[in-house]
């Protein structure tokens, strides 16, 4: 005696990855996840803004960090060749971090102006550190920034093309 019997075959259950999935909720202000900046110093991998005031605001504060810092090499790469003399030599009092044993205090950008199209003067007045405990001289300095080549010859947006040191 032959048996049939028959089979039966259930289609298989849709992946999770078929189904539609429900949309989302956009987040709620305070759900909002803050992630850290993917650059750590943003301001050394980028330039501020070509042949604008506020670039040349940013690229002198830079600068002028360096400085204040005594980042002897970091203010340097921001310099023309000429500037880079000028500081060396010692020109008219000019002092890139300062004189010996003796470092800045602080400075703050007294005004800065259009030269042409692309370049700025800006005047810094510089205070230097206190020697014992006398609260240390200031100084002004006029920096010439634009565009040009740096110390190395690599044409850049910003560089210190000259400086003057005033009273």
């Amino acid at each position: 005696m032959l048996t049939l019997t028959a089979c039966v075959h259930e289609p298989a259950a849709p992946s999770a990855a078929a189904q539609p999935q429900p949309t989302p909720a956009p987040p709620q202000e305070s759900e909002v996840q803050r992630l850290p900046p993917t650059v750590a110093a943003p301001e050394l991998v980028t330039d501020p803004e070509p042949g604008t005031e506020a670039g040349a605001r940013a690229f002198v504060a830079s600068f002028m960090q360096a400085r204040m810092a005594r980042d002897d090499h970091r203010a340097r790469t921001q310099l023309s060749a000429i500037a880079r003399d000028q500081f060396e030599k010692g020109e008219g009092g000019l002092t890139l971090t300062g004189t010996t044993g003796s470092g800045f205090a602080g400075w703050e950008l007294v005004s800065i102006s259009s030269a042409d199209a692309s370049s700025f003067e800006a005047r810094v007045k510089v205070r230097e550190a206190p020697v014992r405990g006398r609260r240390g001289p200031a100084f002004e300095e006029t920096l010439f920034v634009g565009p040009g080549p740096d110390v190395e010859g690599i044409q850049r947006p910003w560089v210190i093309r000259g400086a003057l040191r005033g009273n």
